[in-house]
């Protein structure tokens, strides 16, 4: 069990070497604050946003144990997935080209009932990991409404 535990961790780091830094590349492309973050090298990787991720990967290392990093992120992910879910049930569908949910919104309120829950419980349990989640996504909020937007153009995503 430990076996597959480890390669399904190291699919996992994997996956978050490829795509985290691509998805702050593409965000830094679109807002001043980030630009540096927004060059690749000649090989199109983001070297600089790789960094970033690094430098965060390791202040959370040394800032705080395996599970409190854990719960906070935990907490923020269970709490964008439910607001992801819930804009759902607020989307028309007017062309009926897009997927549609089968049983719309009965699956969806479950899964916002049972997020509401485990977030419930996280903030009574575990108040000081949960707070820290929401200052984590209050600083970010903050900085994308200060952050002025960048005008992005096609010339400038080929040579970024």
């Amino acid at each position: 069990m430990s076996v597959f535990i480890a390669i399904q961790l190291i699919a996992t780091i994997s996956s978050y070497l490829w795509v985290g830094p691509r998805v702050t590349w593409a965000m830094a492309r679109e807002h001043h604050l980030w630009q540096p973050l927004a060059k690749r090298n000649k090989h199109l990787i983001p070297v600089q946003a790789v960094w970033a991720h690094v430098i965060i990967s390791i202040v959370l290392a040394l800032t705080g144990s395996f599970e409190k990093v854990l719960l906070y992120a935990g907490f923020v992910l269970q709490l964008m997935a439910s607001l992801t879910v819930a804009t759902s049930l607020f989307l028309k569908n007017k062309n009926n080209t897009t997927f549609k949910s089968p049983f719309k919104p009965v699956l969806q309120i479950i899964f916002l009932l049972f997020n509401a829950w485990v977030l419930g419980f996280t903030i009574i349990d575990k108040p000081v990991e949960s707070f820290i989640g929401i200052g984590i996504l209050t600083v970010g909020v903050l900085i994308y409404f200060v952050d002025r937007p960048v005008a992005v153009t096609q010339e400038t995503d080929l040579l970024n």
